[in-house]
């Protein structure tokens, strides 16, 4: 094996890659498709900030909340339930 077959066989990805890959760029042209059709302004009033902002940024906004908000209430019932754990 020459050299220049052992540099083409560590770069090439391996078959977890590639498909984390494929679905990595399935996501990016959801999301794109996803922001070309909710581009439109939407008022939006929570306490005292009243705006305008396009709806795709409100939706996200609204996911990443729900998911850091979510992790956050996992990570504090695993760490009741450790407490309560009896230690040996």
């Amino acid at each position: 094996m020459t050299d220049d077959e052992r540099t083409y066989e560590s770069v090439r990805p391996s078959r977890r890659q590639a498909i984390w890959l494929g679905i990595a760029g399935v996501i990016v042209v959801a999301v794109a498709i996803f922001i070309g059709q909710n581009g439109e302004e939407v008022s939006v009033s929570f306490l005292w900030f009243s705006g305008e902002v396009p709806l795709w940024l409100l939706i996200v906004v609204a996911l990443v909340l729900g998911a850091i908000l979510g992790q956050v209430g996992l990570y504090l019932r695993r760490r009741s339930k450790r407490r309560a754990q009896p230690e040996d």
